[in-house]
C-alpha cells in the first residue's frame, strides 16, 4: 500500500482501489476498498486522507452466492442429460424383454437378462446423481451413532494412514432423520475431505447443539477450489451427491487456518 500513498501524495489527485490485501500486525489477512482523498492546506505540506472499508464479509456472501448459483445451473444440467439418458435406456430394456420373449434357447435369455440388468444399473446410477425421490423415512436417529459408524468405515478403508479426532457433545437429543441418508451424507464428506488431505492426515469430527455437522481437515493446502469441491452437489468425481439434498453444506477457511466443511440440517428431536 506504501507505493499508492506515495502516488496519491506526489500526483495530489483522489484515487480509489479495490479489493487491496492487507495483513495486520497480529498476522491475520484482511481485504480492503482503499480511498486516498488529498487534504487541502499549504502546498509545503501535503495531507491524504485515507479510507479502509472491509470487504471480507461481502466477498465472502458473494463468493457463497456465486456457488450456489452454479450448483443450481448444474443441477439443471444434470436433470436434462438424465431425461435424456433415460428414454433410450428404456428402450433398450425394452427391446430387450421382447427379444427374449422370442427366443426358443433358454440359453440364449441370459444375454438379455444381462442387458436387462445393466439397464436397470444406469437408471440406478442416473436416479442418484439427481438426489433421492422417495420420501425420507424419519426416526429418532442419534447423530454420534452414525459419525461413529462413519469413523470405522473410514478408519478400515484408510487401513491406518489417516487419524479422525472426537469432538462430541454427549448431551445432544436423538432426532428425527432417514438414518441412511444422513449416513450417506457423513460418509461422503468425510471421504471428501480424506482424498483432500490425503494420507497422514488428519479429520476431526464435531458435533454441536446448533444442529450443524463439521468435517475439518489439518492441511492448509487445500486451496479455494478445492474447498468448493469438497461440498459441491456434484463431485462425481469422489462421491456421489444424492446426500446433499436436505443439506446446506458450507466450507469455512480464514487464511492459516484449517479447512472446515459445516453442514446444516433442520432437525426435530424425536420427544
Amino acid at each position: 500500500m506504501v507505493p499508492l500513498l506515495y502516488q496519491a501524495l506526489t500526483e495530489y489527485y483522489p484515487m480509489v482501489r479495490r479489493a487491496i490485501p492487507l495483513t495486520t500486525r497480529t498476522g491475520q489477512e484482511r481485504t480492503v476498498d482503499l480511498t486516498l482523498s488529498p487534504i487541502a492546506g499549504k502546498v509545503s505540506s501535503r495531507c491524504l486522507l485515507v479510507e479502509m472499508t472491509m470487504i471480507d464479509r461481502l466477498q465472502a456472501i458473494s463468493r457463497d452466492e456465486s456457488e450456489w448459483q452454479a450448483q443450481a445451473t448444474l443441477k439443471e444440467i444434470m436433470k436434462g442429460v438424465a431425461h435424456e439418458v433415460k428414454n433410450p435406456l428404456g428402450g433398450i430394456r425394452g427391446a430387450a424383454q421382447l427379444l427374449a420373449g422370442e427366443l426358443a434357447n433358454p440359453n440364449l435369455q441370459e444375454y438379455t437378462d444381462i442387458i436387462i440388468s445393466e439397464v436397470d444399473r444406469l437408471r440406478t446410477l442416473v436416479d442418484r446423481m439427481l438426489g433421492p425421490k422417495e420420501r425420507l423415512e424419519s426416526e429418532p436417529t442419534n447423530i454420534h451413532e452414525v459419525t461413529e459408524h462413519v469413523r470405522h468405515l473410514i478408519e478400515a478403508e484408510a487401513k491406518g494412514g489417516l487419524s479422525i479426532e472426537q469432538d462430541y457433545d454427549p448431551s445432544l437429543p436423538d432426532f428425527l432423520a432417514d438414518a441412511g441418508q444422513l449416513t450417506q451424507a457423513v460418509l461422503n464428506l468425510v471421504r471428501n475431505a480424506w482424498q483432500a488431505c490425503g494420507d497422514g492426515g488428519l479429520i476431526t469430527l464435531k458435533t454441536r447443539v446448533y444442529r450443524q455437522f463439521t468435517v475439518g481437515g489439518n492441511r492448509h493446502k487445500l486451496g479455494a477450489h478445492c474447498t468448493y469441491r469438497i461440498t459441491a452437489r456434484a463431485f462425481l468425481t469422489i462421491c456421489s451427491p444424492c446426500c446433499f439434498y436436505r443439506w446446506s453444506p458450507g466450507t469455512q477457511r480464514a487464511p492459516g487456518s484449517d479447512c472446515r466443511s459445516h453442514s446444516a440440517s433442520p432437525t426435530n428431536t424425536a420427544d
